[in-house]
């Protein structure tokens, strides 16, 4: 029973060559350093700096009715712009870490949220698509947490 399963698994393990194996290794290794553990609001960053990228590219393109809208240097000055925002989160990271505390980068995270969704409802605006009202709620909520944590940190 063990010996014919276990062949069929190397099979799935030599899937991946060494060099895709410490490739991924290397950058879960530079994550884990840069951001500890891949919480769940940090996920929620990502996705919402994905997403405003996408829904700002398609307003454009609506806006101006034409594939062309999408302007390079304009793209270009945004990635700069988001991975500023991801080294700053990074940055927050290391502040909590070097001084036993643990509300920096949750702040800062809580602070890229807030403009990440606001931008995202203003790229719905631009395409005319309706902003749903629990994301709006949302964002009031985000404000109110990171208003909460900066008189935290201010005492």
């Amino acid at each position: 029973m063990l010996g014919g399963e276990n062949l069929q698994l190397g099979a799935y393990i030599n899937f991946w060559t060494t060099k895709e194996i410490t490739f991924y290794g290397v950058v879960g290794g530079i994550g884990t350093y840069m951001f500890g553990t891949f919480t769940g609001i940090l996920e929620v960053l990502f996705l919402a700096m994905a997403f405003d990228w996408i829904t700002g590219v398609t307003a454009s393109v609506i806006e101006k009715k034409t594939l062309t809208a999408i302007n390079s240097k304009k793209n270009f000055i945004g990635g700069v712009k988001k991975f500023f925002m991801i080294m700053i989160v990074f940055l927050s990271h290391r502040i909590d870490l070097a001084f036993d505390l643990n509300w920096v980068m949750t702040g800062v995270i809580y602070f890229w949220l807030i403009n990440e969704f606001i931008s995202i409802s203003e790229n719905f605006s631009r395409m005319e698509i309706p902003f749903p009202a629990q994301l709006k709620k949302f964002i009031a909520i985000l404000k109110d947490r990171s208003s909460y944590d900066e008189k935290k940190s201010n005492e």
